[in-house]
């Protein structure tokens, strides 16, 4: 009796989807168009060689060692090395570079010392993901 039941109501439910095609594309339809568009957004992968400029106050071995650790990095491309922040700014503003790396004045002498000054990522927030993804690997070791 119970598979009677059960036909029946898979028979009901057939028919009135053949009848609302608009409720047979909400249960099929809409929501394979939702995955393959998902499909397609994420296609593209993780971004690499996101353009950074490096401001290198300290002009010292660990520090060039440092942009040369970052450079050799698959997700950043230091592509701009201006003298000060100041001049970083402009690169920021017009979108040649997603970040400054600010490397400060006497960095590797007061890291010797056990008083480091810390390196910082400036990075334009409006765009989130490049943010995100260059915060991320830049503060990893």
């Amino acid at each position: 009796m119970p598979a009677a039941g059960l036909r029946a109501v898979v028979s009901r439910e057939l028919l009135h989807l053949r009848r609302q095609p608009w409720d047979l594309a909400l249960l099929i339809w809409f929501p394979a168009a939702t995955l393959a568009l998902m499909l397609w957004l994420f296609s593209a992968g993780v971004p690499t060689a996101l353009p950074i400029a490096v401001v290198d106050e300290d002009h010292s071995v660990a520090s060039r060692d440092l942009a040369r650790r970052m450079a050799a990095m698959r997700g950043l491309a230091i592509t701009a090395r201006p003298a000060s922040l100041e001049a970083a700014l402009p690169l920021v503003r017009s979108g040649g570079v997603y970040g400054v790396v600010h490397i400060p004045a006497n960095w590797e002498r007061d890291r010797l010392r056990n008083a480091p000054q810390p390196v910082v990522l400036y990075d334009n927030a409006q765009f989130s993901l490049v943010a995100a993804s260059s915060a991320t690997t830049c503060a990893r070791p």
